[in-house]
């Protein structure tokens, strides 16, 4: 096993269309405008009934699976 440096990490990401970048983050190689971010910053609610509902709401984001 070694370390790869960021070109053999682009060589091998660049197969499924994808790159390390500035950040040392995965990003899309065709995002093409890199000042728009790729997530949303959500405020999360300070009381407890509207956090336990927001955080319903996220993990409703996430597939279901096993």
């Amino acid at each position: 096993m070694r370390w790869l440096d960021t070109q053999d990490a682009d060589s091998y990401l660049d197969t499924i269309g994808m790159r390390i970048d500035s950040w040392n983050r995965l990003a899309y190689v065709d995002a093409g405008n890199e000042t728009q971010p790729y997530w949303q910053n959500y405020q999360a609610p300070k009381d407890a009934q509207s956090l336990f509902s927001f955080a319903l709401h996220v993990a409703g984001w996430l597939p279901k699976g096993p």
